[in-house]
């Protein structure tokens, strides 16, 4: 990520952000809930510019570089709100413990029993696959 210090260079990102967390975000309900990421103290996204001149190839590269130069500090799960083009393609998956994809199947088997709303990380098929 520092490595697009060049502030006279022309790179494809607008922006990167570095959120910040508060305490009171780590601690959920007493009976759970499927909020992942609890347990992170910062959120990070980055934006690639959307500009004609840029392919869609190039912006989604950029961003993929700044997610690949921070990998070491990855937390266990992401934030579903965070995930765009450039994460891959089992990222949504990624966004729950395994005790959170528990409760999740059991609300969605209350309350959509006929897999009306599938989703492929809680035992149906991805929207549009």
């Amino acid at each position: 990520m520092l490595g697009a210090a060049d502030l006279e260079a022309d790179h494809p990102l607008a922006s990167v952000e570095i959120r910040t967390l508060g305490p009171a975000t780590r601690t959920g309900p007493p009976e759970g809930d499927a909020v992942g990421g609890r347990a992170t103290p910062h959120l990070l996204n980055a934006y690639a510019a959307l500009v004609p001149t840029l392919t869609d190839a190039r912006r989604i590269a950029a961003v993929r570089g700044v997610l690949g130069a921070v990998e070491p500090w990855h937390g266990p799960v992401d934030l579903v709100n965070f995930l765009g083009r450039a994460n891959g393609a089992d990222a949504v998956v990624g966004c729950w413990t395994t005790e959170q994809h528990a409760r999740l199947d059991s609300v969605r088997g209350r309350h959509d029993p006929g897999g009306s709303f599938p989703y492929a990380g809680h035992g149906g098929a991805a929207p549009g696959r």
